[in-house]
């Protein structure tokens, strides 16, 4: 007799609630022909499919321990509770699934062991057992799982042990766990194992849904990967949830995710940080067959550990077409030791991107980050830490007119390059804020391209500190930058401006010239060669400071004036440089032309209100050839205590003007024919110093910034 609880509301019986029955399974009870109804523990049925037929909606099942039960193609069409007591019940099909049925066999060849299946079996739970299967060859259709949850909602499947095994020679595979179109689905504590060699394919699919749970799951040792998501487009606030689940030893990729939005991979906790480690493919790959009328976007990525994949995590786009992801956060994630780029974002538009706070290390590929964006992106890149990189620690490549593009307060050390930017098609909306990058082994923080004009807000490069690399601290190459307050240290060359790419003999191969940007306020010091280098036109330098550089650089007889604190070199013209303070460097101020200067040009490059003081050498000119006229002008600036000469220009037919500057002594500079009773610096060669200061310029009214 089954009983039950009608709720009455005044005289009015709405509904009857039953309070379900307990049925009872042993290996050791009977069917009794289908006549038992499993409802005493001390006459159980034998068999699970007996108990499911007998029971009604809000049963439940207790399976008891012992032999295992050779059954498959269990369905639940109504809400019941399956748990395993006194241990964990095994459930061991007598024959492949998907064979053809045997005489004499209970399994007569279904593609499943348990499915849970339609709105009937909505709040069914199934946890506790031991589940083992050989699948030998799928059909199609929902076959080939073990278990299946369709159709449905709000379905627990917790603490059971998943083993797939397959035939060798086949050449299908199958599933674990195989979730289609359910939501709110709870797949908690099981272990899915699978098989390598021959492999089998995914240990849990899921396909459709949303707000569904994967928690403290282990998935290992799948042929095709531990997860994988198919068109799963969940609403923000019914995300699909993937927390503190182990996913390791795969074939393939440990998680894949296919035109699916709404994700929620890892949490803030150490319990919900999943473990992605040591699977053949990727850690984690996002695939974006999306488009702007169904993006995939609303996907978190959080506190997750990656370590031993091929590649941590990447984000791809549908083949020969670009990605399209909108707000994706992908934060306190640990990457390492991958074959390939730690994090990896292919070519496509990211709206609403941001990258924060991870840590990555010892990945081989191109990059720990390698992100291509285009044009219309949002993006923002901090808090990183990136280390031990086989090649970049973040390289960032941008491809039309995006949005935002900030990178800010990441630590690079350790790598080959640091922090490498491209712009390509008068890119903007660039601000590269407050990163350290130290000890790469060639360019610290190296950004190229720009805007082709000035007209919109320019470029930001500011507050970076640039330490110990053993090339350039700050690379810049292109147009249009405000580069200011950076601090480049104990590198080759502090900051260089352009590049020129010289053959063995010190001759020009190629120019890359930097022309219209700001430089200012930056601290450039001991570096070993040069602290500011200048390729390029139209730029203005203004008050930074270049102290202790060019005291280790390597000894190249065709460019002596490299060790510098400012140089300037090839096809340098119309720079202003002002209030620049050039304090103990080998050469102070050093114009190494490499290249003849364009007779078109308006003018040279102007030095003014400049401190250059107690330099081996304060200023060094060595002109392209002895016949080319010199268009520099150095005027109101302080030159004195400079250890040689304050100033020397090696061409002996081109002067130099040198006017109205402060020589370090009221009688002038010394000059050998021109001045010799001068008590200031000395010059050498032709230099034209008429006009010399008797007092300072910096202070005086024209030195006033």
């Amino acid at each position: 007799m089954r009983f039950g609880l009608w709720i009455c509301l005044g005289l009015c019986c709405w509904v009857q609630v039953g309070l379900g029955a307990d049925r009872f399974v042993s290996r050791n009870g009977s069917d009794l022909q289908g006549l038992n109804d499993c409802l005493e523990r001390a006459r159980p049925c034998q068999t699970i499919r007996q108990a499911i037929e007998r029971s009604e909606a809000g049963d439940t099942i207790k399976v008891l321990a012992g032999a295992p039960y050779p059954e498959c193609g269990l369905t639940i069409e109504k809400r019941l509770k399956i748990i395993s007591e006194g241990g964990r019940a095994v459930i061991e099909p007598d024959m492949a699934l998907d064979d053809s049925p045997q005489e004499g066999k209970v399994c007569r060849g279904s593609g499943f062991v348990l499915k849970v299946s339609g709105k009937g079996a909505a709040e069914s739970w199934f946890e506790g057992f031991t589940i083992r299967a050989q699948i030998k060859r799928t059909k199609g259709g929902n076959k080939g799982a073990i278990v299946i949850v369709e159709e449905t909602e709000k379905v627990v499947i917790k603490g059971n042990s998943i083993t797939v095994k397959k035939a060798a020679g086949d050449e299908e595979a199958g599933v674990g766990v195989l979730i289609l179109n359910s939501s709110f689905v709870q797949i908690e504590e099981n272990e899915v194992t699978g098989s390598l060699s021959p492999k089998n394919e995914e240990g849990i699919r899921l396909n459709g849904g949303r707000g569904n749970l994967f928690k403290s799951n282990r998935i290992f040792k799948h042929g095709g990967g531990g997860f994988i998501v198919l068109d799963a487009l969940a609403p923000e606030r019914e995300k699909n949830r993937f927390l503190g689940n182990r996913v390791e030893e795969n074939g393939g990729d440990g998680m894949q995710f296919l035109n699916s939005s709404g994700l929620q991979i890892g949490g803030e906790s150490l319990a919900e940080r999943n473990h992605l480690i040591r699977n053949q493919g990727l850690g984690l790959l996002f695939r974006s067959p999306c488009d702007e009328k169904r993006p995939c976007e609303n996907i978190e990525i959080i506190n997750n550990f990656l370590s031993g994949n091929s590649r941590g995590i990447a984000f791809q786009g549908p083949p020969l077409e670009d990605a399209l992801f909108q707000r994706v956060l992908i934060a306190k994630n640990t990457l390492q030791s991958h074959n390939e780029e730690g994090l990896e974002l292919v070519r496509g538009v990211y709206k609403g991107l941001n990258i924060k706070e991870n840590i990555l290390e010892n990945n081989k590929g191109a990059a720990g980050i390698a992100l291509e964006a285009r044009a219309e992106s949002s993006i923002e890149v901090s808090h990183n830490t990136v280390r031990l990189q086989a090649e970049s620690g973040i390289s960032i490549a941008v491809e039309g007119q995006i949005e935002k593009l900030e990178v800010r307060n990441n630590i690079v050390t350790n790598n080959k390059n640091g922090l490498v930017l491209m712009l390509r098609e008068a890119s903007r909306g660039l601000n590269v804020f407050q990163n350290v990058a130290s000890q790469n082994a060639e360019t610290g923080i190296s950004v190229s391209g720009g805007a082709l004009d000035g007209s919109d807000p320019k470029n930001r490069i500011a507050k970076n500190i640039a330490n110990g690399n053993g090339k350039a601290g700050l690379h810049i190459q292109g147009n249009y930058y405000v580069i200011s307050e950076n601090e480049s240290r104990s590198n080759l060359v502090g900051l260089q401006l352009g590049e020129l790419l010289l053959d063995e003999r010190g001759q020009t191969q190629e120019e890359k010239s930097s022309h219209y940007n700001t430089v200012m306020n930056n601290v450039l010091s001991h570096n070993r060669c040069t602290g500011l280098e200048i390729i390029g036109r139209n730029n203005k330098i203004v008050k930074n400071s270049a102290s202790l550089n060019g005291l280790s650089c390597p000894t190249r007889s065709f460019d002596e004036g490299t060790a510098a604190g400012i140089l300037l070199r090839g096809k340098s013209e119309s720079n202003e440089l002002l209030f620049n303070t050039v304090d103990g460097n080998r050469n102070g101020i050093s114009l190494l032309r490499l290249s003849p200067v364009d007779s078109r040009s308006p003018e040279g490059n102007q030095f003014s209100c400049n401190t250059i003081t107690r330099n081996l050498r304060g200023i060094q000119v060595l002109p392209y050839d002895n016949q080319s006229p010199m268009k520099d002008r150095f005027y109101r600036n302080d030159i004195e205590r400079n250890t040689e000469v304050g100033l020397r220009n090696f061409a002996p037919t081109a002067p130099i003007e040198a006017r109205e500057n402060w020589w370090g002594d009221p009688t002038g500079p010394f000059h050998p024919q021109l001045n010799p009773n001068g008590k200031g610096d000395r010059i050498l060669g032709p230099v034209d110093f008429a006009a010399y200061l008797r007092a300072r310029a910096l202070g005086s009214s024209s030195c006033r910034p």
